[in-house]
């Protein structure tokens, strides 16, 4: 009942900002972009330049996604969006930077559904004779993106696909424990962490001292759980034990297990990369949080680059990966926490330097030679100097919770917005008018069986 209560609250406040900006905005834009693309359609489809891609991008209700079609676009290349039905009212099959748009089958956690999910990226590949995809992958997407690559690979298909070479990678990157035994396993610097099965195994590691005058925490290693966020002190006092674990002793099980880790007492920064064999073609940094919804370059800690770096080459990765480090605070060490094998949010930060991905994408795409005598100025990273980038939409929705309007517009006003784009307007308001709401209305229909939910996240265009 209280979710329902709370879509009901949203989708009210979202209808009173819909008639003025749906008259004044939106379908003027709308159809003026209707007509451009109409003008336009012709020229679209001459026959393109040596250069020129056909691409295919999937993962469209985040931002990142709205930004990778802009960022090819830029380049002139044709592209190709498509995403799961649930996210077909995304805002970004409206951009002017996205050439057509296909609905997929939704991962419903059968095996029918993953089958079907392959078949239609696959269909995608041979009807629009695509020459590169890139996965902007969900959570729930990138083991089976991998999946689908491997089998292309096999089939010998000409496609090009920006992502680990196998499923093993993927899973390994995406396992919070299998990624920092192969980093500790390279001499690179992460937090202390255990391994558990069960409640009785953080007695074990108490009564050997493990705890004693450091602060360790239980991890889930489920991304979604509502531990994500909690970081509370085990005991090390084994007397304190019981009461501490009574709230995980129903949790920590083989379907939702748990680690134990480490916690540093120090920023959380996050870096990101566009890999090929090894070697880094784009990299942006951020001074980051576990909820994450606005973003500043952080290129000039070179520690984290590093770090990345070494990895990276270590492994001979590819595709768009991920990294989450705490700064200690005493030695201003980094030490990395996980990896996400996919394309994280501070891609925005290219926004000002489109072109430079471009070419860093093209780069990583047609090239890929670890060996190659380029140096680490083709690298594209993002414009230091640029603003504070937003999500106009979170921003005003604090006003909802409490926080003061003068607060909220000096916060806007001082920043840079993460979907705007004046040559491309339409996402910005079909965002918070017709993406989100679509959600809302679709987790009401579902009722009680919904997936509960606490925030809208604009920067992932869903409900977190």
């Amino acid at each position: 009942m209280k979710q329902t209560a709370k879509a009901l609250v949203y989708l009210l406040a979202l209808a009173l900002s819909l008639v003025p900006v749906l008259l004044l905005v939106t379908l003027p834009l709308l159809l003026v972009t209707k007509a451009r693309k109409l003008i336009t359609h012709e020229e679209k489809n001459k026959k393109p330049t040596q250069q020129c891609k056909t691409v295919l991008v999937t993962g469209a209700p985040h931002t990142k996604g709205l930004q990778i079609c802009r960022i090819l676009k830029t380049a002139g290349h044709r592209v190709i969006l498509a995403d799961l039905s649930k996210f077909r009212f995304s805002a970004a099959r409206f951009s002017n930077s996205v050439d057509k748009w296909v609905t997929l089958p939704d991962l419903e956690g059968s095996l029918d559904s993953v089958e079907s999910y392959k078949e239609s990226i696959k269909s995608i590949i041979r009807e629009e004779a695509v020459d590169w995809w890139l996965p902007v992958s969900h959570t729930t997407t990138a083991i089976t993106d991998t999946a689908v690559k491997t089998e292309l690979e096999a089939e010998a298909a000409l496609v090009k696909v920006l992502g680990p070479d196998t499923v093993q990678v993927t899973e390994m990157l995406d396992d919070k424990i299998a990624f920092l035994e192969e980093a500790r396993a390279l001499n690179l610097p992460v937090p202390d962490y255990y391994q558990i099965s069960s409640c009785q195994d953080v007695i074990h590691l108490c009564r050997q001292n493990i705890f004693s005058g450091r602060h360790f925490f239980l991890k889930p290693l489920n991304p979604y759980s509502e531990d994500r966020v909690c970081f509370d002190r085990i005991p090390d006092n084994e007397a304190e034990l019981p009461s501490f674990l009574e709230k995980y002793k129903n949790k920590i099980s083989e379907n939702s297990p748990y680690f134990v880790s480490e916690f540093v007492q120090g920023n959380e920064w996050t870096g990101n990369v566009i890999a090929r064999d090894g070697r880094i073609h784009l990299y942006t940094s951020n001074p980051s949080s576990p909820m994450q919804i606005d973003y500043e370059d952080g290129s000039s800690k070179t520690e984290i680059f590093r770090w990345i770096e070494a990895f990276v080459a270590a492994k001979r990765l590819s595709g768009s990966l991920c990294f989450d480090f705490m700064e200690h605070p005493v030695t201003g060490q980094m030490l990395a926490i996980e990896c996400n094998p996919r394309l994280h949010s501070n891609i925005t930060l290219m926004d000002t330097r489109r072109q430079q991905a471009a070419e860093a994408i093209y780069r990583a795409m047609e090239t890929g030679d670890m060996n190659n005598n380029a140096d680490k100025q083709t690298i594209a990273m993002p414009d230091p100097s640029q603003k504070h980038i937003i999500w106009t939409y979170n921003e005003l929705a604090k006003l909802l919770h409490g926080e003061g309007p003068a607060s909220v517009m000096r916060t806007v006003l001082g920043a840079r917005d993460a979907v705007w784009d004046s040559s491309d307007p339409l996402p910005f308001f079909l965002l918070p008018h017709l993406q989100i709401p679509a959600q809302l209305v679709a987790r009401l229909a579902m009722g009680e069986t919904a997936q509960p939910w606490t925030i809208v996240n604009y920067c992932l265009g869903q409900l977190r």
